[in-house]
C-alpha cells in the first residue's frame, strides 16, 4: 500500500524551494508514495503545469492577509479528506498553516522545511516556529549554515533538524543550445564575454552591488556584457537605472555608460542562458542553499558568490569559484576581472564545480535522503522499557537492541532508573544519549490525570489489585505508576506504536500501566527470576500482552501454564544470541595441546580449521574462569569447594571469578578458610573487552548454577554461550535451561547442581581428556552458530513482531 504524502507550499512561483519540490517529485518512488501538492496562492501558479506533467494533482487555495482562518479551515478539510501519512510544508506561511491544520487533523507525521536564514522574520514569527516545533517530527534544512540560526536564534530543538542538500537533475544540462545562438539573441558579439546572474529582483539578492560593478567594468572595457535573468519588484527600478543604451549614451542620473547591461526578464531556458555565460555571480545578502549555484556549476561555470548562508558549502573557494563578502563592490569586481583575464582559470574552476555537483548535489541523492527520512518517520517505533539502561550484566539486551536497530527497527529505550554501574560497556555508550530516563513530573502527572481521568483510574486500580498486599512491592509499583503518568504523553509525541519490556517484573508492570494510560499494545520478554520468584501479576501480564517471549524452552513451558485456554502459542521461544564476528579465536582455537597427537577431522570440519585451529596441547596448570553476579543462583560456593578438592588431589590450577554482588564477603571468607587465596582471585566487574582477554587465557569456564533457597534460578547464562563461541570448554549444571545449550559430552560437561565432588571430577577429567575437549570445542562452536547467532535470532524476533502486527 502506498503512503500518501501531502506537500504544502506558499506558492508555485519559479523559486528555489518550488524547483526542488519538482526535482524530488520527478524522481520519487511512486510505488511507495502517492503525492498531492497544495498551493496556498492560487494567483501564482507558474510551475503548476510542471507538476501536472509528472502526473500529480495540484490543489490551489487563495490565501490572503496576515492570519486567515479561512485558509486554516480549508487546509484542515483537505487534510482530513486526503488522510496523508505525512504532511510536508515548505516556506513560512505553509509551515504555519500547514502544521496547525495537520496537528488538528491528527496526521501522524509532520515535517517542516526551512530553506533560508530569513532575517525579515520578527519576534512573533520566531515564537510561532518555536511553538509549532513541538508538533513537528523533523525540520529539514538545505544547508548546515541554517542549523545554528534555528537552534540559537529561534531556539528550535537541534535533534529535530535534518540537513538534506538541494539536488539537481544533470539531464537538464545536456544537449544545450550553442552559446553563440544565445548571444546572438541578446545582441552580444560571439567573441564578447558574458557575466550573468540568475535570480529574482529583491533586496535579498542584491542585484544593486553586481550592477554597480558592471557599470565600472563597462567603462573600462567593451568586450564584457552583464546579463540579469529574472523578475521581481525591484526589476523596474533597476531597469530604469541600468537599462540598455546605445553606445556612447550616458545615464542622465549618474552619467554612466550602461550599454553592456541587459535584463532578460523571466526565462524558461535557464540552462541555455547559463551555458552561454563565462562567469556566474550570486551577490545575495542572505541565502540558504541556492539552487542557482548548483545550476551554474552543472554548466561547468566558475562561480562568484557572497559569503552568506550555504554558499560557502557549495562553492569551494579558490577551486570552483570565489567567495566574497556581501555588498563588497571592490572584492566582487576584483574576482570578476581576475576571471575575465584568465580563460584557463575559468575552465579549471568550471570543471571543478561540475565535479562537485556530480559528487554531492545530484537529484538522486536528494531524493534518496528525503525518501529515507519519510521511511524512517513512517517506520513503526517500538519503545523498549527496561529497569535500568545500561546494565553491566544485561549485555544480551544491549546486543538485541543494537541488532534490531541495525536491521532498521526504530527502537526507543525507556529506562525506569538512571544507570548506577561503574562499568559501562562501549557498545552501550552510543545509545545513552537517546535513552529516555523516567522521572516524576508533577505537571505531567496532572496533565495525564486531567486529560485521561478514567484511564488513570484504571491504571491505579491495576496497581492496587496486583500489589496492595505486598507493602514494599506496592511502594515500588506506585512510584512506577507516577513515572508512567509522566511518560505517557511523551509516547504519543514520539509516535510509539508498540512497547516491549525486558523482565516480567517492574518493567512489564510499567508496560501494563502505560497500556492502560495510552492504549498502546505491549509485549515482554521473561528471563528467569522474574518468572520463578518475583512473579506478581504474571498471569494477567501474559494474558494482557499481545505476545510474550522467553529465552529458554524451560521457561516457555512454565509460562504456558499461565495462559488462558488455547493461548499458549502467544509465548515464543527466542534464544539470546551473539554477534559471532566479534567472538573469534580464544585459547581453544589457537594452541596445540599435544604436538605428537593428531586430530583427525572430517572434510567439512577442514573448512572450519582454516579459521580455527583446535588446540591439542595439555596444559600443566588449569586456568578456571567463572563469571556472574555473586549471588546464590550462580553456585560459586560449590566451585570454591571443588577447587579445594583439586588442591587436595595435587592438581595445579588457578581460578578467576568475575563479578560482584551481595555474597562477595562470604565467598571471600570461604576461600580464606580453605587457604586458597593464592589460587582463587576475585576480579570484580570487568568490561566486555577485559572478559574476552580472560577467555583467551582460560582452560575452562565453570558455571555451577543452582536453584536458590527462594526458588530463583538462571535461564541460560549468556557467559556460557560466549565461552562456547570463543573455544573455551564449559562445565555447568544439568538444571533449568542450561541443557538446551550445554549437551553433555557433546558441547560441554553437565554435572548435578550443588555437587562439589562431581564438579571437581569434571574439571579434572576434562583436563586429562584432550580428545573429549577438542570434540566439545568443535561441537560447541557449531551449536552456537546454529542456535545462538544474534543475526538469526533477531530476524526471528522481528518475525515475531511482524506476525503480531507490530511491524
Amino acid at each position: 500500500m502506498r503512503n500518501n504524502i501531502l506537500i504544502i507550499v506558499d506558492n508555485l512561483a519559479a523559486g528555489g524551494a518550488q524547483r526542488q519540490i519538482i526535482e524530488y517529485l520527478k524522481l520519487a518512488d511512486k510505488n511507495i508514495f502517492y503525492f498531492k501538492v497544495v498551493n496556498l496562492d492560487s494567483d501564482v501558479t507558474i510551475l503548476e503545469n510542471d507538476i501536472k506533467q509528472i502526473g500529480l494533482e495540484v490543489i490551489n487555495i487563495r490565501h490572503k492577509g496576515f492570519f486567515n482562518l479561512s485558509t486554516l479551515f480549508k487546509l484542515y478539510k483537505i487534510i482530513k479528506y486526503e488522510k496523508p501519512a505525512i504532511v510536508h510544508t515548505f516556506l513560512f506561511t505553509s509551515d504555519l498553516y500547514g502544521r496547525i491544520a495537520a496537528k488538528l487533523a491528527g496526521i501522524p507525521v509532520i515535517i517542516s522545511s526551512v530553506r533560508n536564514i530569513d532575517k525579515w522574520q520578527k519576534w512573533h514569527h520566531r515564537l510561532a516556529d518555536r511553538i509549532l516545533a513541538n508538533v513537528t517530527d523533523k525540520i529539514t534544512i538545505n544547508a548546515e549554515c541554517i542549523r545554528p540560526y534555528l537552534v540559537n536564534t529561534k531556539k528550535l530543538p537541534k535533534e529535530k533538524i535534518v540537513t538534506i542538500y538541494n539536488g539537481i537533475d544533470l539531464n537538464r544540462f545536456d544537449n544545450l543550445r550553442e552559446p553563440k545562438s544565445i548571444k546572438a539573441e541578446l545582441c552580444i558579439s560571439d567573441k564578447a564575454l558574458m557575466v550573468g546572474m540568475v535570480s529574482r529582483f529583491s533586496e535579498q539578492k542584491d542585484y544593486d552591488t553586481l550592477l554597480k560593478v558592471a557599470q565600472e567594468i563597462s567603462k573600462e572595457r567593451e568586450d564584457v556584457y552583464f546579463v540579469c535573468v529574472g523578475d521581481g519588484k525591484l526589476k523596474p527600478i533597476l531597469d530604469s537605472r541600468f537599462s540598455i543604451r546605445p553606445k556612447g549614451v550616458l545615464s542622465e542620473a549618474e552619467g554612466r555608460d550602461t550599454r553592456n547591461i541587459k535584463f532578460t526578464g523571466l526565462r524558461s531556458d535557464i540552462p541555455d542562458l547559463i551555458n552561454a555565460m563565462d562567469i556566474c555571480v550570486l551577490s545575495s545578502h542572505y541565502e540558504g542553499c541556492p539552487n542557482v549555484i548548483l545550476e551554474y556549476m552543472a554548466c561547468s561555470k566558475p562561480v562568484i558568490a557572497s559569503n552568506v548562508g550555504g554558499c560557502a558549502e557549495l562553492v569551494a573557494n579558490g577551486k570552483s569559484g570565489f567567495i566574497v563578502p556581501p555588498g563588497d563592490i571592490n572584492s566582487l569586481k576584483d574576482k570578476i576581472v581576475l576571471l575575465l583575464d584568465d580563460k584557463e582559470l575559468r575552465l579549471r574552476m568550471g570543471k571543478e564545480g561540475r565535479g562537485l555537483v556530480e559528487a554531492k548535489f545530484i537529484s538522486q541523492r536528494m531524493v534518496k535522503e528525503t525518501e529515507g527520512l519519510y521511511k524512517q518517520l513512517l517506520n513503526p517505533k517500538i519503545a523498549y522499557i527496561l529497569s535500568q539502561f545500561p546494565e553491566t550484566h544485561e549485555t544480551f539486551i544491549l546486543r538485541e537492541i543494537k541488532a534490531l536497530k541495525e536491521k532498521g527497527v526504530d527502537v526507543k529505550i525507556i529506562s525506569l532508573k538512571k544507570c548506577r554501574d561503574r562499568v559501562i560497556h562501549d557498545e552501550a555508550k552510543e545509545f545513552i544519549k537517546d535513552t529516555i530516563y523516567a522521572d516524576v513530573s508533577v505537571l505531567r502527572i496532572a496533565c495525564s490525570v486531567l486529560s485521561k481521568p478514567l484511564r488513570s483510574l484504571g491504571a491505579l486500580g491495576y496497581v492496587l489489585r496486583s500489589y496492595f498486599g505486598k507493602p514494599w512491592e506496592f511502594v515500588k509499583a506506585m512510584y512506577v505508576l507516577a513515572e508512567c503518568l509522566s511518560i505517557a504523553p511523551m509516547l504519543k509525541k514520539m509516535r510509539i506504536k508498540h512497547m516491549h519490556s525486558h523482565w516480567a517484573t517492574m518493567p512489564t508492570t510499567a508496560a501494563v500501566i502505560l497500556n492502560k494510560l495510552t492504549g498502546i499494545p505491549f509485549s515482554f520478554t521473561a528471563h528467569a527470576w522474574d518468572l520463578f520468584i518475583d512473579c506478581d501479576g504474571l498471569e494477567e501480564k501474559i494474558n494482557k500482552a499481545r505476545f510474550a517471549v522467553t529465552c529458554t524452552g524451560y521457561n516457555k513451558n512454565f509460562m504456558g501454564y499461565f495462559c488462558n485456554n488455547g493461548q499458549a502459542d502467544k509465548v515464543y521461544l527466542n534464544y539470546h544470541g551473539l554477534d559471532l564476528s566479534k567472538y573469534v579465536g580464544g585459547q581453544g582455537f589457537k594452541e596445540s595441546r599435544n604436538q605428537e597427537s593428531k586430530y583427525v577431522r572430517d572434510p567439512q570440519s577442514a573448512i572450519r580449521d582454516t579459521q580455527y585451529a583446535i588446540r591439542t596441547t595439555q596444559y600443566d596448570k588449569i586456568s578456571i574462569l567463572a563469571i556472574g553476579r555473586l549471588v546464590e543462583t550462580k553456585g560459586f560456593e560449590y566451585l570454591i569447594e571443588a577447587c579445594g578438592m583439586l588442591k587436595e588431589r595435587g592438581i595445579d590450577f588457578e581460578c578467576f571469578i568475575v563479578g560482584q554482588g551481595p555474597l562477595e564477603k562470604r565467598l571471600a571468607y570461604s576461600v580464606e578458610r580453605i587457604e586458597l587465596k593464592d589460587k582463587i582471585k576475585f576480579l570484580g566487574l570487568q568490561t566486555q573487552e577485559q572478559i574476552k582477554k580472560l577467555f583467551s587465557d582460560a582452560s575452562v569456564l565453570v558455571q555451577p548454577s543452582v536453584m536458590a533457597g527462594n526458588g530463583d534460578r538462571d535461564g541460560i547464562p549468556n557467559v556460557i554461550i560466549e565461552a562456547m563461541a570463543l573455544g573455551v570448554p564449559v562445565i555447568s549444571t544439568n538444571f533449568s535451561g542450561i541443557p538446551e545449550v550445554v549437551i553433555d559430552k557433546k558441547t560441554g560437561i553437565l554435572v548435578q547442581e550443588k555437587d562439589s565432588n562431581e564438579l571437581a571430577n569434571a574439571i579434572e577429567n576434562l583436563h586429562k581428556d584432550c580428545y573429549l575437549t577438542d570434540k566439545i570445542i568443535k561441537n560447541a562452536r557449531e551449536h552456537v552458530e546454529k542456535k545462538f547467532n544474534i543475526d538469526t535470532n533477531v530476524r526471528e524476533l522481528i518475525e515475531i513482531f511482524r506476525s503480531n502486527g507490530v511491524l
